[in-house]
């Protein structure tokens, strides 16, 4: 039988032990509806013989006889139709949440008759009553009006029970005076849930008082749409309360106090008049200092403390844990001022750093911190792991070259030198005269090096070097001389567009440059054992030189380098201010960051393009065919997009570009796109596979960057369906050197010494090297080599760059527009921002608290 039929033979039965076995003298039902069911047929009470006997008269007073209650003789009848309330089974959680709601009528014989949801509710009994109440000053003298005045009293006398079977609706009235109390869904379900607490099933007394919470939003919408006012469901709110204490307790047990705290602070806010939530704070927060002190989390409680104090700004475990921050902080301090006054700059302000780590808040503390600081400034750089330009910045931290790049005008490099004080040309640019600075700049860190260490680095590079072992453009430079202690003169061969660009271009091909006597001479890798920090960086880099005194704000003394796993976690760092710099952002936080007042948001002149380029000594040398096939077969947009999807934010940082040097360089010449066409490269493919020699299983290398490692397997899947089997490898893997095709991420500042240098492993192109080159490469080199003016480099460059896609030697995927961001205090930056930690030995970094 469906539960409909079953409450209503419960109602039936109801009813016939009313009619039976009590005297009364109103009948909710006729007698057909006992009979026949099915075809039952409400009875008006009014309409009934003996209705007159219940409503009010005027023997009665103003109370109508319904409002009493039955007499013990009519309360006391038993029936064995309706089951008693001590042996009902009280609904288990998944009859409260799943089925229709139904509510218990409790009659005072202890009878219970289930039956389904009464509105209004809650409180059906105590709305009856009011209603009744509203009644009676309206009750008419008149007899024919008193009529209508007892069907209306009758109606609000009756429990109005609606019935459905076998489709047919009926009303059915139970008399108010035999009913003792309602339990209504709503109330068994927060009974459930509270001896379901008890138990410790939280989980399950969570969905009750969840549901019913939901239960009563449905309801008051439906109270406000009939003009009802809204209501609390009584006894919700105190078991919500005690489920919230149950749980945060339950949490501090297990261990888990941020949950706990967090779930107090959740529920402070929906309910501040919580009396016990003040016990519940300090409860959670203790402990949670006790687990987070050890782990130098000093942010974090600082959090929670305020946290705190927002709902009670006196609260005594708040002000315990506060003062013993304090007095951490002041004991950091005292090291930090014992340690100035013993001349240990670093020590000191290392614990000064810790001690504003620990506890900002005192501003006296502050001060003394910052002082101290100033005498020894450390930059906090954030770098993300496996990050494609982290080489790129430790060679620009720690390194100095004799030729920098200082500039771009229109896209042309312009480059300086902090050793070479002037240069004079002479006989049309082919002789130069250098002259060396007698000092270094004032706040650089560079070592005490001139004209012969120059003399000799050049030299070693060109000159004094076998010629089959000498670098691209080294043969130009026919004579080196020095004149003096503070001058050196040099020849060449042929004019140069400019003498810098020259030199930096013979120094970068030196094989002799990992052997240079400028590595580490701006800052130098630092391993310290002896000193216990609370934030231990990853690498420290120290200043070679001396930091120098008599000055007001002191230069950067030591560089800390923290790594973060992610995206995420470097982006939490920046903002929770444990680092100051993060020289390439993420591309979906740059917005985000620029929209920080905090920060300066800075774009790199020129962007990174990304390269697929086969080695031109690899097993695919012979096979410019199916070099060609596998290009036709990327689909560059398809690929972008699987590296940085459309619809995420940072994919305005990318682009697809056909230039194998950036936009806005000089060298830049957008070339015919190469079409995507997986039929011709398919066919390619299965007439080379006839040949005996055809390279069925490559290697490609690629950097361990998030994006070109996600290329590369997209890559690797589409050359699948040419059959041909794919390796991917990582730099020091010990398949690296065997690789036939590699992605490469780079931004060529200066492409007419950059780009000959992606043609082999190590950046040189010796003369062996140029021998062994296709003969219309080795041509291109050998112009861009003797090139006279920049007109004539940007015509070799654009002949190199259409023999190199034509052959299917390099193929340009996307460029990708770099941005580092740094604290907005930071000052004595470079006007444009070429290269990660550019000039980094003069910035100033004033001390700054962290924010929270």
């Amino acid at each position: 039988m469906s539960q409909s039929s079953g409450v209503f033979s419960r109602l039936i039965a109801a009813i016939v032990f009313t009619l039976t076995m009590l005297p009364l003298v109103q009948s909710p039902v006729s007698v057909q509806a006992q009979n026949d069911p099915a075809n039952a047929t409400p009875v008006d009470p009014a309409d009934t013989p003996d209705s007159a006997n219940t409503a009010p008269d005027d023997s009665q007073g103003d109370m109508p006889e319904s409002e009493t209650k039955a007499p013990a003789e009519e309360q006391t009848p038993d029936s064995e139709t309706l089951p008693k309330l001590e042996d009902l089974d009280w609904p288990t959680t998944e009859t409260l949440l799943r089925d229709a709601p139904e509510d218990w009528i409790v009659m005072h014989t202890g009878r219970v008759l289930i039956i389904p949801s009464l509105f209004p509710r809650p409180d059906h009994l105590g709305w009856l009553d009011a209603e009744r109440k509203k009644l009676m000053p309206k009750r008419p003298r008149d007899p024919e009006k008193l009529a209508e005045w007892m069907a209306e009293f009758q109606r609000f006398d009756n429990v109005l029970v609606a019935v459905s079977e076998n489709g047919v609706e009926a009303d059915y009235l139970l008399p108010v005076r035999y009913v003792a109390e309602i339990l209504h869904h709503e109330d068994l379900a927060l009974k459930r849930a509270n001896v379901l607490r008890e138990e410790g099933n939280l989980l399950d007394a969570r969905r009750l008082i969840d549901a019913v919470a939901q239960s009563e939003f449905k309801l008051n919408r439906r109270r406000r749409s009939e003009k009802l006012k809204a209501i609390e469901w009584p006894g919700l709110v105190d078991s919500r309360r005690a489920l919230v204490a149950a749980e945060t307790r339950r949490e501090i047990k297990s261990g888990s106090l941020e949950a706990a705290f967090h779930l107090l602070t959740l529920y402070g806010q929906q309910d501040r008049e919580f009396e016990e939530l003040t016990v519940l704070f300090g409860e959670a927060l203790k402990p949670l200092s006790q687990q987070l002190i050890p782990e130098h989390r000093y942010r974090e409680l600082r959090y929670y403390i305020d946290q705190t104090r927002e709902f009670f700004p006196q609260h005594p475990t708040a002000a315990e844990v506060a003062n013993r921050l304090n007095d951490m902080a002041a004991e950091k301090l005292q090291t930090a001022t014992e340690a100035r006054q013993r001349k240990a700059d670093r020590q000191a302000a290392l614990a000064a750093y810790e001690a504003l780590w620990i506890w900002p808040r005192d501003a006296e503390l502050t001060r003394k911190a910052t002082v101290i600081q100033e005498q020894y400034p450390i930059l906090r750089t954030g770098l993300l792991e496996r990050q494609s330009t982290h080489e790129w910045y430790c060679t620009n931290l720690l390194d100095h070259h004799w030729i920098e790049l200082d500039a771009l005008k229109q896209g042309y490099p312009r480059y300086r030198s902090r050793f070479i004080e002037s240069w004079i040309p002479l006989d049309l640019g082919r002789t130069v005269n250098l002259t060396f600075r007698p000092r270094a700049a004032p706040l650089a860190s560079q070592p005490p090096v001139g004209s012969h260490e120059f003399f000799n680095a050049l030299a070693d590079a060109s000159l004094q070097c076998d010629t089959a072992e000498q670098g691209l453009f080294a043969p130009q430079l026919t004579t080196l001389a020095r004149r003096s202690p503070s001058e050196v003169t040099l020849k060449l061969a042929e004019q140069t567009p400019h003498p810098f660009n020259f030199l930096a271009a013979v120094l970068a091909q030196s094989p002799r440059k990992n052997s240079s006597p400028l590595r580490e001479t701006r800052f130098q890798t630092f391993t310290d054992t002896g000193t216990r920090l609370i934030r231990t960086p990853h690498a420290v880099a120290r200043r070679v030189s001396p930091l120098p005194n008599g000055i007001g704000q002191k230069p950067i003394a030591e560089v800390h380098n923290f790594t973060y796993a992610d995206a995420p976690a470097l982006l939490r760092g920046l903002l929770r201010d444990e680092v100051d710099y993060l020289p390439d952002v993420p591309p979906a936080y740059v917005k985000r960051l620029q929209a920080d007042k905090r920060f300066t948001v800075s774009r790199y002149q020129l962007g990174l393009t990304q390269r697929l380029q086969f080695r031109l000594s690899g097993s695919l040398r012979d096979f410019p065919e199916l070099r060609l096939a596998m290009c036709l077969m990327l689909d560059r947009e398809a690929l972008l997009d699987s590296v940085a999807p459309p619809a995420e934010p940072g994919r305005e940082w990318y682009r697809t570009t056909n230039s194998l040097t950036p936009q806005g360089s000089h060298g830049y010449q957008p070339l015919d796109a190469l079409i995507h066409d997986p039929i011709a490269a398919r066919s390619l493919a299965q007439l080379l596979k006839q040949k005996p020699e055809f390279p069925s299983r490559i290697t490609l290398l690629t950097p361990p960057d998030r994006d070109s490692r996600l290329a590369a397997e997209a890559i690797v899947s589409a050359w699948e369906q040419l059959g041909l089997e794919t390796t991917i490898v990582e730099p020091g893997n010990a398949e690296e050197s065997n690789w036939d095709v590699r992605l490469q991420e780079s931004s060529l500042l200066s492409p007419w010494s950059d780009l000959p240098s992606l043609l082999t492993d190590d950046g040189r192109i010796t003369t062996a090297d140029l021998e062994a080159m296709p003969r219309p490469l080795r041509t291109s080199l050998m112009q861009l080599e003797t090139a006279y003016d920049w007109q004539e480099v940007n015509q070799t460059l654009g002949d190199l760059q259409r023999y190199l896609l034509a052959e299917s030697w390099v193929l340009p995927l996307w460029e990708r527009r770099p941005f580092q961001v740094i604290r907005r205090e930071i000052r004595n930056l470079p006007p444009q921002t070429l290269r990660p930690a550019q000039d980094i030995d003069l910035w100033i970094v004033p001390p700054q608290p962290p924010r929270l």
